[in-house]
């Protein structure tokens, strides 16, 4: 029974970690982005 519950924490703090590196990575390359394009500008 603890196999259950110790296997459903595991997947979802994988998870999480895994949206919130996503996040993380979207949006500063995105900033880095903008920035290039204002400066460019």
């Amino acid at each position: 029974m603890s196999e259950g519950p110790g296997q459903r924490t595991a997947d979802r703090s994988g998870i999480e970690h895994g949206l919130m590196a996503k996040q993380t990575y979207q949006p500063k390359k995105r900033a880095r982005k903008r920035e290039h394009g204002f400066l460019a500008r």
